[in-house]
C-alpha cells in the first residue's frame, strides 16, 4: 500500500485542526501547573522580517500560486483566488505601505477570517507553530525594513528564538485595515497607503495585549 504524501499545506492545516481540538477537548490544567501565560502562534517571515501571529487567527495557511489580477487596483491588492467556491482577495503588506507594485504567486497566504474581515495576507514564508510564553516577551525599540515603514502600528512585543527577534504581529488589525481600504484608489505616481483614502472602519479588530495571552 503507497503511503499517503501530505504537503506542507495541508501538514499545518492539518496541525491547525488538531490544536483547535485540544482546546476545544483537553483537560484544564493542573493548579500546580506553571502559571506562565502559553499561547500558540505562527512565525513566519514578510519583507525579510521576523513576525509571530497568534494560531487563533490563522484559519488557514495557502501554499504559492496564482491568483486573478484585477485592472485598476492598486498594486497592494495582488489579487483574487478561488478558495472552495469562495473568492479570497490577497495583499501585499509591503506593497501597502510603501506602493511596490510586485504581483507573483511565489508567496505563502495566511488566510484571515474574523467577522466580516476575509483576506489573504502574503507572506515570503511560514515556519510552522511553536508554544511561546507570554513573560518572554519584552518592548524594545523596533527597527523596521524600509519596505514595511508604517507597519509599526500592528507590532508588539518581540521574544528572542535562536539569535533572532520575532515581533508579534497584529493580523487580524492590519487585515481589517487592508480590507476597508480603497483598493481602486491609485495613481500613476502613487508611492503608498495614506489616511485620506481609508473608508471607516466598523469591525471589532482582534488584540495581543501588550502584557497579557493573546489567546
Amino acid at each position: 500500500m503507497t503511503p499517503r504524501v501530505l504537503t506542507a499545506s495541508k501538514a499545518f492545516n492539518l496541525l491547525l485542526s488538531l490544536e483547535e481540538a485540544v482546546l476545544l477537548n483537553g483537560d484544564a490544567v493542573p493548579k500546580n501547573a506553571d502559571s506562565s501565560e502559553q499561547w500558540f502562534g505562527v512565525r513566519c517571515v514578510i519583507a525579510g522580517m521576523n513576525f509571530i501571529v497568534p494560531l487563533h487567527l490563522v484559519a488557514e495557511i495557502l501554499e504559492p500560486r496564482s491568483v486573478t489580477v484585477i485592472p485598476g487596483c492598486a498594486g497592494w491588492v495582488k489579487g483574487l483566488m478561488n478558495v472552495r467556491g469562495r473568492l479570497l482577495p490577497v495583499f501585499g503588506v509591503s506593497e501597502f505601505f510603501n506602493g511596490a507594485r510586485t504581483r507573483n504567486g511565489s508567496s505563502q497566504i495566511i488566510l484571515v477570517e474574523q467577522g466580516t474581515t476575509f483576506c489573504g495576507i502574503a507572506v515570503d514564508k511560514v515556519f510552522g507553530i511553536q508554544k511561546f510564553f507570554q513573560n518572554d516577551f519584552r518592548e524594545g525599540d523596533l527597527v523596521l525594513e524600509a519596505e514595511l515603514e508604517g507597519l509599526d502600528a500592528y507590532v508588539g512585543f518581540f521574544t528572542v528564538v535562536g539569535s533572532d527577534n520575532w515581533y508579534q504581529l497584529h493580523i487580524g488589525e492590519l487585515a481589517t485595515r487592508m480590507s476597508h481600504t480603497n483598493p481602486a484608489a491609485t495613481v500613476a505616481n502613487e508611492s503608498r497607503v495614506d489616511g485620506s483614502r481609508l473608508r471607516p472602519v466598523t469591525t471589532a479588530a482582534d488584540t495581543i495585549p501588550a502584557a497579557t495571552n493573546p489567546m
